[in-house]
């Protein structure tokens, strides 16, 4: 399946070193073929099928800081070992990118059901914008590849495995900016984030999926 997906983030400034982060993920599973909205599922190792959720995500809050991002007081960060670090910028002409590296697992066996994610994401921007002191955000194209431990929702009844992703996208500054499909499915199922971004970053977690 595909995955088109959004994360709505928020930074405020604590140091001159550092940042506090908050963000919102809102996705949607795809089908390879139509890119629809994929709403049931065949797994094809068990011939199950199984119903798709919509995945809708509170992130945060993280500090941010040159050399990677750090949970703030997150519980379910407790049972986590919780790696990440921003590689060192790399410069081909007027390109500049930076990999961001996540590494996520339980800390021990029997810590809640087994969780592996990981993730590399790379950002390039020109150096032009990088260095302009008036945007306080840049165009930024981005590529991202994952391996991830199966989801419970997947069906794969006791089946151990891990899921691989690949992904392009870019970095946006308002809503009008998204891929026409995303704003309608964002507009039917989650239009309150479209409506007030900002506040739905601010939701309680807990929040159950639509």
């Amino acid at each position: 399946f595909g995955l088109l997906a959004a994360t709505f983030s928020r930074h405020r400034k604590l140091s001159d070193t550092s940042y506090e982060a908050r963000a919102l993920e809102v996705a949607y599973f795809t089908d390879l073929a139509t890119g629809k909205l994929l709403e049931s599922w065949t797994n094809p190792f068990t011939n199950r099928t199984v119903k798709v959720p919509q995945t809708r995500s509170l992130m945060g809050p993280v500090e941010i800081k040159g050399e990677g991002l750090s949970p703030i007081n997150v519980a379910r960060f407790a049972t986590l070992d919780f790696g990440h670090r921003f590689r060192a910028p790399v410069q081909i002409g007027d390109d500049v990118s930076i990999t961001e590296e996540i590494r996520i697992r339980n800390k021990a066996e029997g810590a809640g059901p087994r969780f592996r994610y990981n993730e590399n994401t790379t950002y390039t921007s020109q150096l032009k914008h990088l260095t302009d002191p008036t945007l306080a955000t840049v165009p930024t194209s981005i590529a991202y590849q994952s391996l991830v431990g199966l989801a419970p929702w997947m069906g794969f009844d006791g089946i151990d495995g891990m899921n691989m992703g690949r992904g392009l996208g870019r970095r946006i500054a308002e809503t009008r900016e998204f891929p026409p499909y995303f704003l309608e499915l964002t507009e039917k199922y989650h239009a309150d984030v479209l409506d007030d971004p900002s506040g739905a970053i601010d939701e309680k977690p807990g929040r159950k999926n639509d």
